[in-house]
């Protein structure tokens, strides 16, 4: 439920939030916390989603500093699958690739969430403010994203993915 404090001194985040909740309906991946329902009753906005027993890789880096690396690997491998499904099916970008929004189920299962950022390519994106505000996470952000955010595509994923990827191996981000 997405408190409606949050929305006072950015009202659209409640439309971010149930964009995300409609966005990630509309995958049905293994790789994909699914997405039950949302919507808006009253002055509350909700997503209703699996249930995922499962740990976030952001957490487990606190734990662990670095993962072994054949379980990176898998990481990679699972993770992959769904970038590739979201791109070939619905020509959808993520745009926020990192461990905080990976989950590692307690049966080894991959699961990618929040796609709050996620925009499809050729399409205006609706997110992107003249305020000058920045949406996503600037550890895992490819360059042009920063820059020019409206013409990414698949790429700036790719480099979320490796970002990520790195930071899970090394226990560290790329670039500080």
């Amino acid at each position: 439920v997405l408190s409606p404090q949050l929305t006072i001194d950015d009202p659209t985040i409640q439309e971010r939030f149930i964009t995300e909740g409609r966005t990630a309906a509309r995958l049905d991946h293994p790789n994909v916390v699914k997405i039950l329902d949302a919507g808006k009753v009253n002055n509350y906005s909700y997503i209703a989603m699996e249930y995922c027993d499962s740990v976030v890789l952001d957490k487990a880096l606190e734990v662990k500093k670095a993962l072994e690396p054949i379980q990176v690997i898998k990481i990679a491998i699972e993770l992959s699958k769904v970038l590739h499904y979201s791109l070939e099916n619905f020509s959808l970008i993520h745009r926020d690739i990192k461990p905080g929004n990976i989950l590692l189920t307690k049966t080894s299962k991959v699961k990618l969430m929040d796609f709050g950022l996620a925009k499809i390519m050729n399409e205006p994106d609706k997110h992107q403010t003249i305020s000058g505000k920045l949406y996503g996470t600037l550890y895992y952000m490819s360059p042009e994203q920063i820059i020019v955010s409206n013409s990414i595509d698949f790429r700036a994923d790719m480099y979320s993915f490796g970002a990520t990827l790195y930071h899970l191996l090394t226990g560290n981000r790329p670039f500080e």
